[in-house]
């Protein structure tokens, strides 16, 4: 594949005239219809399954129309140009047109649901059908399909079933399989619980109803290897139940693919498609379960304990993991919050040196600016339960303190009144809780003399040099460190770790001007320069820091 700053791939499905290295007449016209894929770079390449063309000529076209279509399939008119590199070329004249991509079809089959078989539960009174090709999955099997439920409190969440759905629902697109799971948890005895879901942006919270049926709807997105996986949760309270459908629709990105422009690829409407006929199977009767018994509607909630496995988030004591647990007494479902004591300590310009996380998802304290511009994610949990917050402070070599604030909610409704927190000193990330590594490996590292020849001042500018001779890696961080009584090194500071600056780049040959810290002097500072995974670094001269 030729290496190019802009490529674009072209899967050649017809021709007039074909076009071959040993042509002679390299000026004879012919017209070719293919794919066009978009990638970086700036010269273009098509291929027709065995042979791979690139495009050279008039192209601007063709990149007004790709724009952020990824795969589009075109009719170019052109001849044969001259290779570059052995590959050979074709010299765009014109573009003809551009041919419709095909329209995703569903198998007429899967919205034919007389065919299909009834499951009911009697216990929780529910029936749902599938597919005679689609078995249920019972309990954890379905459990497994589509991962955890989405109620507002996993605790007591019971699954009831479910089916896979097959990709030949939608033949020649880009549908590449997905799955049902029914569940509900008596736990939730009320209904503004119920329509609230454990983790959603409320910019895709939606409702709808299916004949007498009101369900509120929420939707995530995730993506992995060029596969995008999206989940829907329909919850809706019937007969003191609650209950949770979920569905789960994966997709592949045709632009990887060499004939992507002629690959159906699903739309809104056609996920719609899948998921219509199973929530019209859908029918609810009194049941045998009971409802958790509701609390007194006086009785407010509260928030009896609210412990954390530390105080302190350290990277060598507990790698800036802390667990919280938390009891309450009427409440149906707990929110946790996060405020910064000195949020000018810890974010500039808009962008947080501190990391919090969530039993996975970033959270940011709600009195900074990257609160303000982050995507307003919400996360619930049970009303006794625990959670697991990690904590990271970069480019910093001073602790900073973060409010964890736990919220009841009842009925729908939050108690502010009844919060509860805690306090927890964050220490400075430690990238080298082993120690810090002193070898040099495929590296050179520098700095230009200051202005003095010796040393330098606190505050001033200090320029660092670098040479990695390893062209395949990433990027460099640079850290201040500090020899020690016993040989070695001590850390203070990420030069880089704000999230502003990043990984420098490029490796192989680059330099960094850093305003020295004013809180450090004296003498045995030296810089280290580390590739991400160790693969290169080295280890610069001692250098001294003068006070002002």
């Amino acid at each position: 594949m030729l290496k190019a700053r802009a490529a674009v791939i072209l899967l050649l499905c017809l021709a007039a005239a074909a076009i071959s290295r040993g042509q002679t007449d390299e000026k004879a016209q012919t017209t070719l219809t293919g794919c066009v894929i978009a990638s970086s770079g700036d010269n273009l390449l098509f291929a027709d399954g065995q042979n791979e063309y690139l495009l050279t000529g008039d192209t601007s076209a063709l990149n007004k129309l790709l724009g952020a279509a990824g795969t589009i399939e075109v009719r170019l008119r052109g001849s044969a140009d001259t290779p570059v590199a052995a590959q050979p070329a074709f010299k765009v004249a014109e573009v003809l047109g551009v041919v419709e991509r095909p329209k995703a079809k569903l198998s007429p089959a899967w919205g034919d649901t007389s065919q299909w078989q009834a499951k009911r539960n009697l216990h929780f009174g529910v029936e749902f059908k599938h597919p005679m090709a689609s078995p249920v999955l019972e309990n954890s099997a379905a459990s497994e399909t589509l991962g955890d439920t989405n109620f507002v409190a996993a605790d007591g969440a019971v699954s009831l079933g479910g089916f896979s759905i097959p990709r030949e629902i939608y033949p020649d697109s880009n549908f590449v399989g997905g799955g049902f799971a029914l569940s509900v948890n008596p736990e939730i005895a009320n209904r503004p619980s119920c329509e609230m879901f454990g983790r959603f942006d409320p910019d895709n919270l939606s409702s709808l109803s299916v004949g007498h049926i009101r369900y509120n709807e929420v939707q995530e997105a995730e993506g992995a290897a060029g596969t995008s996986y999206e989940t829907r949760y329909f919850h809706t309270f019937q007969n003191g139940l609650c209950y949770e459908l979920a569905f789960e629709a994966a997709r592949f990105a045709t632009a990887n693919a060499d004939n992507g422009c002629m690959i159906a690829e699903l739309q809104e409407e056609d996920v719609k498609a899948i998921v219509k006929p199973i929530l019209k199977s859908v029918s609810f009767f009194r049941s045998e379960a009971k409802a958790k018994t509701r609390p007194e509607k006086s009785l407010r909630p509260e928030v009896t304990s609210f412990t954390a496995s530390s105080n302190a988030a350290d990277d060598a004591e507990n790698r800036g993991i802390i667990t919280v647990a938390w009891s309450t007494k009427g409440a149906d479902y707990v929110e946790l919050s996060f405020t910064c004591p000195n949020p000018a300590e810890v974010e500039s310009g808009g962008v947080s040196s501190l990391v919090i996380s969530e039993d996975g998802p970033n959270r940011y304290c709600e009195n900074t600016a990257s609160f303000e511009t982050s995507a307003p994610y919400r996360i619930f949990h049970s009303p006794n339960s625990t959670a697991q917050l990690g904590f990271g402070l970069f480019n910093h070599d001073d602790p900073t303190s973060v409010i964890v604030t736990i919220t009841p909610f009842a009925d729908g409704k939050a108690y502010p009144a009844a919060d509860k927190s805690l306090i927890f000193t964050v220490n400075p990330n430690d990238p080298f809780p082993r120690g810090v590594p002193t070898e040099t490996r495929n590296m050179t590292l520098s700095y230009v003399p200051s202005q003095s020849g010796e040393g330098y001042t606190r505050g001033s500018p200090m320029t660092i040099v670098w040479t990695d001779e390893r062209a395949q890696d990433p990027c460099v961080n640079l850290y201040l460190v500090r020899d020690n009584s016993t040989g070695g090194e001590d850390y203070l500071l990420q030069i880089n770790g704000k999230r502003e600056i990043g990984c420098l780049k490029p490796s192989s040959n680059g330099s960094y001007i850093w305003t020295v810290s004013s809180k450090y002097s004296g003498f045995g500072f030296r810089i280290l320069a580390r590739t991400p995974g160790g693969t290169s670094g080295a280890l610069g001269p001692v250098f001294e820091i003068s006070p002002d």
